[in-house]
């Protein structure tokens, strides 16, 4: 089990290829989660880029803990439609560095 170092996840995966499955630590992925969910801002008001960051901490939530690969993909169209809209930096940063990690079935 690592943390969401980079460098770690290239390491193991030059050393093994990419037959081994690399478990990331949970905490880790989470406070790497939260300093992105702190820049959520609302172009309109506090209130509302409180509300955002709240959604995206559920959002969040529904996606570590999808039950199988099928609910995942649900809950990551859900988080998809909202923050495409609501905030793009935040949208592209999940799918850039996390979507492709995704346990597939």
């Amino acid at each position: 089990m690592i943390d969401c170092s980079v460098t770690e996840m290239d390491a193991i995966l030059s050393t093994f290829g990419t037959e081994v499955q690399v478990l990331v630590c949970h905490w880790h992925i989470r406070r790497a989660w939260e300093k992105k969910v702190k820049q959520i801002k609302s172009s309109i008001s506090t209130a509302d880029s409180k509300a955002l960051r709240k959604k995206a901490r559920v959002y969040l939530s529904s996606l570590m803990y999808a039950k199988d690969p099928e609910e995942f993909d649900v809950k990551w169209n859900e988080f998809r439609q909202c923050y495409l809209v609501e905030d793009i930096t935040f949208y592209t940063y999940m799918f850039d560095y996390y979507y492709p990690k995704r346990e597939s079935g």
